[in-house]
């Protein structure tokens, strides 16, 4: 049987640095700031709603955030999910929730972390909850370049050389995604999964001259 953890040796790496990642590992690979959050958390009665668009980072600050508790329930409301009595609660996709239950949940004497498409302040509001909403937008070039350095590093097999995305092709990447950072990973583990050698990726872009 072929080892698979060799299929990327001629890329000086263990895996295609841009698969999906594990909720063990996503912590680790965020390039967030979360810290200002985490004693106001520590408290019942205030919610935290990270809103944006998908592929923004809605689930990778709540995994961040996650880390000072790892006691606290995850809950991701695309898949079916019992919702526990607990002091704080990360409730990820939470538009899919009925909102007479998200006033139920709401109403608890707990604090919430929320990840939503959506954004709850009037219902956040009505249950006398304290709140404070972060909108997530495009990722910029800098912070792209971040997250795609600290994806390769973290694949690594050894010494020397590895694949680099220049900073030409990140800002192409997210001229031509609109800054969804998960469909331009997606996109770079195509171009990687590519690779036949060490080299600088160069992005083919439809439309490109």
């Amino acid at each position: 049987m072929t080892n698979m953890r060799l299929a990327y040796a001629h890329l000086n790496l263990r895996w295609n640095p841009f698969g999906v990642i594990s909720i063990e590992d996503a912590p680790q690979l965020a390039v967030v700031e979360v810290e200002e959050f985490v004693d106001r958390l520590q408290r019942p009665g205030f919610a935290l709603q990270f809103l944006g668009e998908p592929g923004r980072g809605k689930t990778t600050h709540l995994l961040a955030l996650r880390e000072y508790f790892p006691q606290a329930p995850y809950l991701h409301f695309r898949e079916k999910a019992e919702i526990p009595q607990a002091p704080l609660l990360f409730l990820d996709d939470t538009q899919w929730l009925p909102a007479s239950l998200r006033k139920r949940i709401f109403s608890r004497q707990s604090s919430f972390v929320i990840g939503t498409l959506i954004d709850h302040s009037k219902e956040l509001i009505k249950a006398g909850m304290q709140h404070t909403s972060v909108c997530l937008k495009g990722v910029t070039v800098d912070h792209l370049g971040l997250i795609i350095k600290r994806r390769i590093e973290w694949a690594r097999r050894g010494p020397g050389p590895v694949p680099g995305v220049p900073e030409s092709e990140i800002t192409r990447l997210i001229q031509e995604y609109n800054g969804d950072t998960r469909a331009i990973l997606s996109r770079l583990y195509e171009e990687f999964q590519a690779l036949e050698g060490i080299t600088d990726v160069k992005i083919s872009i439809a439309g490109s001259v």
